[in-house]
């Protein structure tokens, strides 16, 4: 954590989140920011794929999803995520500079990167706005009960 606070920021370790997770012989490990240190863009999210440094649209779209009830549209988590999986099942061959990837299953990558992030969050206690809302509301409707802040 320590080389990336060099990389993140010194203040980024305080307001990360680990990440560890495993499926199917594919695994995640890293650090995810909470969703009140955010940017207005994707740049500081990292990931790696064995090793290699990628900058792949599953690999976004999937950070994106995972956010995308804790974070408004036009803000960015940071993250550094570091995916292991069989060489055999990952193709680095797809661009030249070979910063694209293809999984042999993405539906598998896509859904342990969503998976550990929504886990690691709610781990962390932190969860969507409208969880609350619902009873919120509830409670303006005639004849009902106070809203019980949770």
């Amino acid at each position: 954590l320590q080389r990336v606070a060099q990389v993140m920021g010194a203040d980024f370790p305080d307001n990360a989140i680990p990440i560890d997770a495993t499926r199917d012989g594919v695994h995640l490990a890293g650090h995810v920011s909470i969703p009140s240190f955010t940017r207005a863009n994707a740049l500081q999210q990292y990931a790696y794929v064995n090793g290699r440094p990628v900058r792949d649209k599953l690999i976004a779209g999937a950070i994106r999803g995972a956010f995308a009830d804790v974070l408004p549209r036009d803000r960015h988590a940071v993250t550094v995520l570091f995916l292991s999986l069989d060489p055999a099942t990952v193709d680095v061959n797809v661009h030249p500079a070979k910063a694209d990837v293809r999984f042999r299953d993405p539906g598998l990558v896509r859904g342990l990167i969503v998976g550990a992030i929504r886990e690691a969050l709610a781990g962390a206690g932190i969860r969507a706005a409208t969880t609350g809302a619902a009873g919120m509301m509830a409670a303006f409707r005639p004849g009902s009960a106070p809203y019980a802040h949770p």
